[in-house]
């Protein structure tokens, strides 16, 4: 597609969604309980009313390396994900909810662009064009596309478009530090033997995946300390004074915000980890924050 083609599409895709309605509070508190059940049309509907915030958000991020029609593909595919993992019974909104997922899965995105500009073309290209059917797949089903229907769509065996992903992730991805703070890593929550067997590395991504759903539960204000002061999604690491100063607070006021944050994530996470997957980690998640933020 060219680009005169592909400008006039996103045109006609911002006007559309721009005609879509906004939800009231109790509309929406009643969509997220259906989707919550696999009702596809409730998904679609909570889906399509946040489209404009994703386009704000992937905005924030042009010029990075994805054309702003990736860049709001990549979001909605966050978005997807957000309807699938809400619980309405929280007691808060939506969209703070899907906010962590919608930059989560831009700047994943960007991270992958980085990594897979030094492949060969042709595979760049394929797997360019693979994120896009994924983006469009889910949006179609109302939930994230496997990759065994990705591959169907693109006409490639699975097991080529499953290479390709894991070139492009580089090789030490699953491994990577989601949470950097000089000299180590997010409160050593990812913290593991080094070999790479696999049991260890898928228990390692399912402690990350855990963190991530736990953040997305905070307040914003609480959230955002803990991405500047520990350098997550894609924020560098900052000290307690300047994550003070760029809030308006004092650095006292930092730290307890950060240890008040550190036991709501703690908290968050014990209510994740009761489910029997968390059995497979040598240590719970939440046990480890917990003891940091009492020092904290």
């Amino acid at each position: 597609m060219s680009a005169v083609a592909i400008t006039n599409e996103l045109d006609h895709y911002l006007d559309s969604i721009g005609a879509l309605p906004l939800l009231g509070a109790d509309e929406e508190r009643e969509l997220c309980r259906s989707a919550r059940k696999g009702d596809n049309e409730a998904r679609n509907r909570l889906v399509s009313s946040h489209l404009r915030f994703v386009v704000q958000v992937a905005k924030r991020y042009q010029y990075q390396g994805l054309s702003l029609h990736d860049l709001i593909q990549e979001g909605n595919l966050g978005l997807i994900r957000a309807t699938e993992r809400f619980d309405p019974e929280r007691g808060f909104r939506f969209l703070s909810y899907a906010s962590w997922w919608v930059r989560q899965s831009i700047v994943q995105a960007l991270m992958d662009h980085g990594r897979t500009v030094r492949l060969p073309a042709y595979k760049v290209k394929r797997i360019r064009k693979a994120r896009k059917a994924e983006a469009r797949l889910s949006s179609k089903l109302g939930r994230p596309a496997e990759e065994d229907e990705v591959a169907t769509e693109l006409g490639l065996p699975t097991k080529a478009l499953s290479e390709d992903r894991r070139q492009s992730q580089g090789p030490l991805s699953l491994d990577a530090d989601i949470f950097v703070e000089p000299g180590t890593s997010f409160l050593d929550v990812l913290a593991d033997d080094p070999d790479s067997r696999p049991d260890r590395i898928y228990r390692k991504r399912h402690r990350s995946n855990r963190l991530h759903e736990a953040l997305a539960t905070l307040p914003e204000r609480h959230r955002r300390v803990l991405e500047l002061y520990f350098g997550l999604n894609g924020e560098d690491p900052h000290t307690l004074d300047a994550v003070g100063k760029m809030h308006g607070f004092t650095r006292e006021n930092a730290r307890q915000i950060k240890s008040r944050a550190l036991r709501s994530l703690a908290a968050a996470l014990a209510d994740l980890e009761r489910s029997p997957l968390s059995s497979s980690a040598p240590e719970p998640v939440a046990t480890t924050i917990a003891r940091k933020a009492e020092v904290a």
